[in-house]
C-alpha cells in the first residue's frame, strides 16, 4: 500500500511542480530500490538510452558518451539515438501535455485509485464512477464507525443503490494531493470530466473512466518495474478492510457491512469467516507487510541511537535536553514519514534528537506504561492501516530505545521486565494512568 502512496506522490510532485526528466524514484525504504526514469516507464528495452543517464538521474554529456567508443561506426550510431533522445526528452520537459507526461499522470492516477481501493474498501465499480468533488466530513453512523470523509456513488449490481464510501482523517492527507493532480490533468489536458472522480488520460480533451484495464495495465507496469512486489488485487484489498473492520468491531458484522457498503446478507456471504485475531502484526499476511512498510517507510537507517542518563528536564515520555520547544527536531535516521516531533504530544518524544531516557525506575515506568496504552487507540482507527500507518514507527521506536537500555546495562533487564508486568496488571505511572481514556488523549492524532 505505501509504495503504491510512495510512486503516486513522487509522479505528482513531478507533474504538478512541473519538474524534469529525468528524475529518481527512491523506495528505499521499502526494500525496492531507487530507479531512474527518463520516461514514464523503462520497461521496454531501449539500446543506449540508460546509460545516457547517471544514478543520480543526471544527464552524461555529449563528450563524454562519445569517448565511450572507439569504432567510428557504433560511435555514430550511438551519437545519433544520444541526440535524437536529447531531442526528446527536451519536448517532455518544456511541454506539460507531451506524452510521457501525460502517461506519467495515468500511472499515478492507477496507483492512488488501487491505495483508495484498500483504504475506503469500495468495489471497482463503484470506486471507477465516484463523485468525489461531493466528499464531506461525515459523523459515524453507530459508535464504533470512525468520523473521516465521506463520498457518494451508486452500486449497479445492487440496482444503483446510493452508497457513501468513507475514508479517515490520516488518509484524506493524500486524497488532497489527488484533488491537485486530478486538476492539473483536467487544466493542462483540456478535460470536462463531468464530475468523474477517477480517469485516465488518453489526449487533449480525451479521458475516460477507469476499468479492468487500468488496473491490469497497473499491474504490468509495477510487477515489470518492481519484480519482487507483492500484488494484490482490488478484491484481495477490499477483502482486508472487511477483515480490519471485523477485528476493530470486534466481530460486529453491520459495521463491516456498513464499511463496505454492502447488506449484511451479501457482507456474510462475500466476506464470511474473517478471522478473528487479537494482534495487529497476526491479523494477515497482508496486513504484517502494512505494519512492517509502515516502520521501514519511518527510519533510514536500521538502528537509530539514543541517549540514555544526563538529561536535563522530565517529561511524560522520560527526559529531554532541549532548552525550549523550538528545538524539537527529528533525529538523524529518521524520515519525514516518522512522527514529527512535537513537545504537546509525548508518544513523538522518542523521535526527537532531545529525547533522553534515565536508567531508573520512574522514566521505565513512563515509557512502558506508554507502550501499553498505545494500542487502545487502535480501536479509534478508521482501520487496521491507519493505525498500523500512525502507531507502529512508535511502538517500534520504544522498544528499540528499551533495547538500547539494557544493552548499555545489562543489570537493569529485570527492572523493564518488572514495569512491563506492573503496566499490564494497569498498574500504570501517575501522568499516564490519568489519560487512560485515550479517546480523549488521543483525539488529535489518531
Amino acid at each position: 500500500m505505501q509504495v503504491l502512496l510512495a510512486i503516486f506522490e513522487r509522479f505528482t510532485d513531478i507533474l504538478i511542480n512541473e519538474k524534469p526528466f529525468p528524475f529518481v524514484l527512491d523506495l528505499s525504504h521499502w526494500g525496492f530500490g531507487k530507479h531512474v526514469f527518463s520516461r514514464s516507464s523503462h520497461l521496454s528495452k531501449a539500446s543506449y538510452t540508460k546509460s545516457f543517464v547517471n544514478d543520480d538521474a543526471g544527464i552524461v554529456s555529449r563528450e563524454e558518451v562519445r569517448g565511450r567508443y572507439t569504432d567510428w561506426r557504433e560511435c555514430v550510431g550511438v551519437m545519433s539515438v544520444y541526440d535524437n533522445w536529447i531531442k526528446r526528452l527536451d519536448k517532455t520537459n518544456s511541454l506539460n501535455t507531451d506524452l510521457q507526461r501525460k502517461s506519467l499522470y495515468n500511472s499515478a492516477t492507477y496507483c492512488y485509485y488501487l491505495a483508495f481501493i484498500g483504504i475506503v474498501g469500495t468495489n471497482n465499480g463503484v470506486t471507477s464512477a465516484l463523485r468525489l468533488s461531493s466528499c464531506e466530513k461525515s459523523e459515524p453512523i453507530n459508535c464504533k464507525a470512525p468520523r473521516g470523509y465521506s463520498f457518494t456513488g451508486l452500486k449497479v449490481r445492487a440496482g444503483n443503490k446510493t452508497v457513501y464510501p468513507t475514508m479517515g482523517k490520516e488518509f484524506y492527507q493524500f486524497h488532497k494531493k489527488y484533488e491537485k493532480l486530478r486538476q492539473w490533468g483536467e487544466i493542462e489536458f483540456d478535460l470536462d470530466v463531468q464530475r468523474v472522480g477517477f480517469f485516465r488520460i488518453s489526449g487533449i480533451g480525451k479521458c475516460a473512466p477507469l476499468n479492468k484495464v487500468s488496473i491490469d495495465t497497473l499491474k504490468e507496469w509495477l510487477i515489470g518495474h518492481l519484480p519482487n512486489v507483492k500484488w494484490h488485487t482490488p478484491r484481495e484489498l477490499r477483502k482486508g478492510v472487511s477483515w480490519s473492520f471485523w477485528n476493530l468491531s470486534n466481530g460486529d458484522i453491520n459495521t463491516v457491512a456498513w464499511k463496505l457498503q454492502n447488506d449484511v446478507k451479501t457482507t456474510l456471504k462475500s466476506y464470511s469467516n474473517p478471522p478473528k485475531i487479537a494482534g495487529l502484526k497476526e491479523l494477515s499476511t497482508f496486513m504484517n507487510e502494512m505494519w512492517n512498510e509502515a516502520i521501514d517507510s519511518s527510519r533510514s537507517a536500521k538502528y537509530i541511537p539514543v541517549q540514555i542518563n544526563n538529561g536535563l528536564h522530565k517529561t511524560p515520555a522520560g527526559h529531554c535536553n532541549a532548552n525550549d520547544l523550538s528545538q524539537a527536531k527529528r533525529s538523524e535516521g529518521f524520515t519525514d514519514s516518522a512522527p514529527e516531533p512535537n513537545c504537546s504530544r509525548s508518544e513523538t518524544c522518542f523521535f526527537c534528537r532531545h529525547y533522553v531516557l534515565h536508567a531508573d525506575e520512574e522514566d521505565i515506568h513512563l515509557i512502558t506504561s506508554l507502550k501499553v496504552l498505545l494500542p487502545y487507540a487502535q480501536k479509534r482507527a478508521a482501520n487496521e492501516a491507519s493505525y498500523a500507518i500512525k502507531f507502529a514507527p512508535i511502538l517500534y521506536r520504544i522498544d528499540e530505545i528499551l533495547e538500547e537500555l539494557i544493552k548499555q546495562f545489562p543489570a537493569k533487564k529485570s527492572l523493564v521486565d518488572d514495569a512491563m508486568n506492573k503496566v499490564k496488571q494497569g498498574d500504570l505511572s501517575k501522568h499516564w494512568q490519568s489519560h487512560f481514556d485515550l479517546l480523549a488523549d488521543l483525539e488529535a492524532y489518531s
